[in-house]
């Protein structure tokens, strides 16, 4: 997995990590789970997905800019 952190198949709900997870932090660690497994819920990334997001990790946002930049 190249230019992904993780993806799920919402079908089988099989979540797939990248293994340069490893080397990031645990709050990204964490995010990158917590997206896929919302994922398994919420197939989209619509409003329901968000809403999800924000109320199993509030700072997610500012977590999701680190994963973006470094």
């Amino acid at each position: 997995m190249k230019s992904r952190w993780g993806s799920c198949n919402t079908a089988t709900k099989h979540i797939n990590l990248s293994l340069m997870l490893a080397l990031r932090s645990d709050a990204e660690l964490d995010y990158v789970i917590l997206h896929e497994l919302v994922h398994t819920v919420v197939p989209d990334h619509g409003k329901r997905f968000y809403a999800m997001m924000d109320r199993y990790m509030p700072g997610w946002k500012t977590i999701r800019k680190g994963l973006r930049t470094k």
